[in-house]
C-alpha cells in the first residue's frame, strides 16, 4: 500500500511483559513516524487500539485532524497498570476490525494499512481473527519484538511473509516503522483495493474499553 489517502491503523500489545518503559518507546515510535506524514481527513487517517486481555480504542479515523494532534493523542496514551494482563491478540484483531474498520469510526473503506505490534505469543487463537482483519484491510504488517514471539503466528497475522518484521527490542521499533512508512511514501504508482496486498514491508531480522475477552 502506497501512502495516498490511506487509513492507517496501529494495534500495539500492552501486556505485562511489555512494561511501561517499552510502551513509552512504542508511543514515541508511532508518533514520530506519523509526524512525517500529511495527515488529515482528506489525506491519511489514523486509528489506534491497544490491547492486553482487553482492547482499548484511543483514536478513531474520524478523529484525525493533523499530524501534530494525532501525535499528541498517541503520546498521551497512558500505560495500563491494572491486573488485567494477558496477550489476547486474536481478540484485539477482531475488535479492531469490528469497531474501527467501520464507517461510523471514520473508516473510508478503501486502502487500509494496519501495523500489529506484539512481544509474545497470543493466548487466544489468531487464525480466524486475522482472516477477518485481512478481508477488510489492504495490508497487515506484523511486528514481533524480542525472541519470545512466534514467527509462524506473525505470518498468520501478516498479509505476506514480507510483511513479517522481527526485531530484537523496542529501541529498534521507531526505525522500523519510520523505514516502512518512508518506503511507502516513495513507492508511487497505483494503490491496492481493500483485501489485496500492496508494496511489501521491509523485513528486519535480528479511552475506551470496547469489550472484555474471556481468557
Amino acid at each position: 500500500v502506497c501512502l495516498d489517502e490511506v487509513d492507517i491503523g496501529f494495534v500495539p500489545d500492552v501486556s505485562a511483559s511489555v512494561g511501561e518503559s517499552n510502551f513509552n518507546m512504542v508511543r514515541e515510535a508511532i508518533a514520530g513516524a506519523l509526524l512525517t506524514l500529511d495527515i488529515g481527513q482528506s489525506t491519511l487517517r489514523v486509528a489506534v487500539m491497544t490491547y492486553h486481555a482487553e482492547a482499548f480504542v484511543h483514536l478513531r479515523f474520524d478523529e484525525t485532524v493533523s499530524a501534530g494532534s494525532v501525535a499528541d493523542a498517541i503520546l498521551g496514551i497512558a500505560y495500563d497498570s491494572s491486573e488485567l494482563f494477558g496477550t489476547a491478540t486474536g481478540f484485539a484483531l477482531t475488535e479492531f476490525t469490528r469497531v474501527l474498520l467501520d464507517v461510523d469510526a471514520g473508516w473510508r473503506g478503501g486502502d487500509t494499512l494496519v501495523y500489529v505490534v506484539t512481544d509474545g505469543v497470543s493466548q487466544d487463537p489468531v487464525e480466524s481473527a486475522a482472516l477477518y482483519l485481512k478481508s477488510m484491510a489492504s495490508q497487515v504488517v506484523a511486528i514481533g519484538v524480542t525472541s519470545r514471539v512466534n514467527v509462524a503466528e506473525l505470518a498468520t497475522i501478516a498479509s505476506s511473509e514480507s510483511d513479517v518484521i522481527v526485531i530484537a527490542d523496542y529501541s529498534m521499533l521507531g526505525d522500523v516503522i519510520f523505514g516502512d512508512i518512508e518506503q511507502r511514501q516513495m513507492c508511487g504508482g497505483s494503490t491496492t483495493t481493500s483485501g489485496g496486498t500492496g508494496a511489501p514491508a521491509t523485513t528486519t531480522t535480528t479511552t475506551t474499553t470496547t469489550t472484555t475477552t474471556t481468557t
